[in-house]
């Protein structure tokens, strides 16, 4: 069972069925100490270069940072640098599969490296 599961009980909306139609690698790395659920893909042994996304309440009122936050992030974990904000899953997944993804993901593991 997903951590998020156990953690976020009281949580608006069922993960599994977007969490079925992310890419391959993808895990659900929740922590009791977080705001929302969260998944990690890491491509190497390090915490450093893991991105998560980041799934926030469909309700925007219960959002830890407001109403005016969007529902879905994909961001790096290490440095909390965000690739995209958006209230459309489709347009997350999408975005995962993007060559900007790609270049931005490389971009990131590159200065994690170098200054880690």
């Amino acid at each position: 069972m997903p951590n998020s599961n156990n953690v976020f009980k009281d949580f608006d909306y069922d993960l599994n069925p977007y969490l079925a139609t992310l890419p391959a690698g993808w895990y659900d790395a929740s922590w009791r100490n977080d705001a929302c659920p969260h998944f990690e893909n890491r491509d190497d042994e390090t915490a450093d270069t893991a991105v998560a996304i980041w799934m926030d309440y469909k309700d925007p009122g219960l959002r830890e940072g407001g109403p005016d936050i969007k529902q879905f992030n994909i961001s790096m974990s290490y440095t909390g640098e965000i690739f995209l904000s958006t209230n459309d899953w489709d347009e997350l997944v999408n975005a995962l599969k993007s060559k900007d993804f790609e270049d931005w993901h490389e971009k990131q593991t590159d200065f994690i490296k170098k200054h880690s």
